[in-house]
């Protein structure tokens, strides 16, 4: 039984083959990657990784773009109602909703605060 996910990756990858007139075995293609040689790292390269990490951000990113053009292009149409849904413009207020989060929270902090009376009377 094939998953979706292997039918989507057998024909993305069939897809990029034919793009890019690359048919190599994957046998071929582990011998390939066996045969790669390491490439080192500058000073510069270590040193910007290094002073990014240790000051608490993400390392610089690689320079090189990926070449995506092979893959086709997404239809995200039927999807852009849904995202405007769910992330809804903050200008856009609703009093009913707030009111019934402000209820809901005022309901939470007084529960809250029953549990701590509980657990100091006992």
């Amino acid at each position: 039984m094939t998953s979706k996910f292997d039918r989507f990756w057998d024909e993305t990858f069939a897809k990029y083959q034919r793009r890019e007139q690359f048919f190599l075995t994957p046998e071929e293609l582990e011998k390939e990657i066996a045969e790669l040689k390491p490439e080192p790292m500058s000073e510069e390269e270590v040193g910007s990784i290094v002073e990014a990490v240790s000051s608490g951000d993400a390392p610089p990113s690689s320079s090189v773009t990926p070449n995506l053009s092979w893959i086709d292009e997404v239809d995200i149409s039927s999807v852009e109602e849904g995202v405007l849904q769910l992330n809804r413009n903050r200008g856009e207020s609703d009093d009913e909703f707030e009111e019934r989060l402000e209820q809901l929270r005022q309901r939470v902090l007084k529960e809250d605060d029953d549990d701590e009376e509980d657990v100091e009377t006992d």
